[in-house]
């Protein structure tokens, strides 16, 4: 079991530079005095577990105090777990047990939340090391308030605001990074997690869960990701730009599995659906986004057949076609360097070698565009 779990470990809320809902900071200009809420944890015994004023006060609350209040009951179990850790086994340290117990009772008031995950884990990993017989209990709300965030985060539930807004562009959505953060984090700590979650003393197991491990538990939340990013690229306005939001935030979930430490069997098996993912969001953006371009320069669809005399030349509709699909593109983003590289070398084969060719069969000698320059025009697609 882990002996501590940073409060930098993990920035849960948007896995951006946003902090956590309960990262330990200095507040004392947030709006709202804390003094009568700290007075409340003062009033509970050391040598007691019967928070009964500050439980009633935490059902009353509303969402801005209990978000202060949760900041600041983080940042005193992390001095607390500090005491403890340097002041071991001496009398300064049998105090800062009884208090951190204290503490410990009224985290497991709050309401669940993902943010809470490390802070809980840092306080299990701690009365880990306590004489069994002080613990009343404790350790026990703790596992059952890991398994309910859980079964919450693994939900993803609409409850956390900017989480499911459609990225631009293409773009990789908060909802991927908050995620894969996630798993990182879980995969860091899937010692203590697994003990929690698998653990069958007192009749805790409540597993109707689909996961028994942090392995199966990633498998499962990924996959719920993997259904809300599908329907999160239907928003977008045109099919080949919903290939590209989904090759996008796959390739970003695939470079984070292969980064996690080989811990499980089933890592290889969500590479090479991930690597799949990839290649298939490539090659339908290919066919919906330039087979209409290159289709173009192909006598024999059925009204240029029939009505030669009523289209354009051939060339002309080409050329008509690439540049409203680069002009129509310009702003879309691919935002791995090298991803944007190979798709771009993708199309630019694809249309290039067509227009070769359709030039050399015709043996046209006068024409808008050299191979070359459409070459460069389609090598600057995805900057956005």
């Amino acid at each position: 079991m882990p002996s501590s779990t940073s409060s930098t470990d993990l920035s849960i809320r948007f896995a951006t530079t946003e902090s956590s809902l309960y990262d330990s900071h200095s507040f004392s200009d947030e709006p709202g005095n804390v003094s009568h809420y700290m007075q409340l944890l003062e009033d509970i015994p050391e040598d007691a577990h019967d928070p009964t004023d500050i439980g009633t006060w935490i059902q009353r609350a509303d969402l801005q105090m209990l978000q202060l209040f949760g900041k600041e009951l983080v940042a005193l179990i992390d001095r607390s777990i500090q005491e403890i850790n340097r002041e071991h086994g001496q009398a300064r340290g049998a105090s800062e047990m009884r208090r951190l117990l204290k503490l410990a009772v009224v985290i497991t008031m709050l309401p669940t939340s993902p943010d809470l995950l490390p802070v809980i884990l840092r306080l299990y990993a701690t009365l880990g090391t306590f004489p069994i017989d002080q613990l009343n209990g404790i350790t026990k709300e703790l596992r059952k308030c890991v398994r309910k965030i859980l079964r919450r985060v693994c939900s993803l539930s609409q409850t956390q605001s900017g989480l499911y807004h459609v990225a631009q562009r293409g773009g990789i959505h908060k909802i991927t990074l908050y995620v894969m953060n996630y798993v990182k984090f879980l995969w860091e700590h899937d010692s203590v997690i697994n003990n929690i979650i698998a653990y069958q003393a007192d009749g805790e197991s409540e597993n109707g869960e689909e996961w028994t491990q942090v392995d199966s538990f990633v498998q499962h939340f990924i996959g719920r990701l993997d259904a809300l990013l599908e329907r999160m690229a239907r928003h977008e306005s045109m099919m080949g730009l919903e290939c590209i939001s989904l090759l996008n935030n796959a390739h970003f979930i695939l470079n984070r599995l292969r980064k996690l430490e080989v811990k499980s069997a089933l890592q290889q098996d969500w590479i090479l659906r991930y690597e799949n993912q990839v290649k298939h969001q490539i090659t339908r953006y290919l066919e919906l986004s330039w087979l209409p371009v290159i289709s173009c320069l192909d006598a024999h669809t059925p009204t240029q057949a029939l009505f030669p005399c009523f289209h354009l030349p051939l060339t002309t509709r080409f050329y008509e076609m690439l540049e409203s699909t680069c002009a129509e593109q310009q702003n879309w983003r691919i935002e791995d360097p090298k991803l944007r590289n190979n798709v771009r070398k993708a199309v630019s084969s694809h249309v290039v070698q067509c227009y070769q060719a359709h030039l050399q069969k015709k043996g046209m000698k006068l024409h808008k565009y050299i191979p070359q320059e459409i070459e460069n025009k389609l090598m600057e697609l995805f900057e956005g």
